[in-house]
């Protein structure tokens, strides 16, 4: 498959944060309003192929701000305080979620 091929609308660094040891989760069908009864990874799924088009400009710099953002992302699952610098970075991730959305 060619690199950055399969380009995430929901961030792996979110979705694997509802995995289990295995990569997999539980997905939900929104249209159905049902949740599929089998674990699937989550690499295969919340993407499209080239969504942000075959020069990978626009998923290169989404992947940098995920790779800054994940960490925070286990900091606030573990209830730790964020540093100023952190909360502005979430608020930032947001935004970039709401426009890619």
């Amino acid at each position: 498959m060619p690199p950055q091929k399969k380009q995430h609308y929901v961030p792996q660094c979110i979705l694997r944060n509802f995995t289990n040891n295995q990569n997999q989760f539980y997905p939900f069908q929104v249209l159905k309003n049902k949740i599929i009864d089998r674990m699937v990874p989550y690499k295969d799924h919340c993407y499209t192929d080239y969504l942000y088009g075959k020069d990978r400009i626009w998923e290169n710099w989404l992947g940098d701000h995920e790779k800054e953002i994940a960490p925070i992302f286990r900091l606030i699952l573990t209830e730790k305080d964020l540093t100023n610098e952190q909360e502005l970075l979430i608020k930032r991730f947001i935004l970039v979620q709401y426009m890619r959305t």
